[in-house]
């Protein structure tokens, strides 16, 4: 992920058997520490999996989505389908797409002469 970019992230989770307590959703450069949390949420139902979604502006530049849980460490949350979607528009098209444009319009005028002609 990239530094001011923004991201809609989208999964589900469960904290089941009725505890309580939130999922926690970070990026980090390391795939061993949490990092800077971008989402925090608790699910609705302790027997059910909740969707979260969420749009964030990334504040740091990273490389892994982590997660964790605020509950007691013998205490489980669950995580399942994670979904992450960049807002990020390429500015500069891509040459096939420029070579298809430029050949549409070439073929344009040459289309206007052969119906001239018949």
């Amino acid at each position: 992920m990239v530094s001011g970019n923004s991201y809609d992230l989208q999964f589900f989770g469960s904290l089941f058997a009725g505890f309580s307590g939130t999922i926690d959703v970070g990026l980090s450069s390391s795939s061993t520490s949490f990092g800077t949390l971008v989402f925090s949420g608790s699910p609705t139902s302790p027997t059910a999996w909740t969707q979260f979604n969420s749009t964030f502006t990334a504040p740091v530049n990273a490389s892994f989505l982590t997660v964790r849980s605020t509950l007691t460490p013998d205490r489980y949350a669950f995580v399942d389908n994670f979904s992450l979607q960049s807002h990020a528009a390429s500015a500069v098209p891509e040459p096939s797409t420029l070579l298809l444009f430029g050949a549409g319009l070439a073929a344009v005028p040459l289309r206007r002469r052969l119906k001239k002609r018949t």
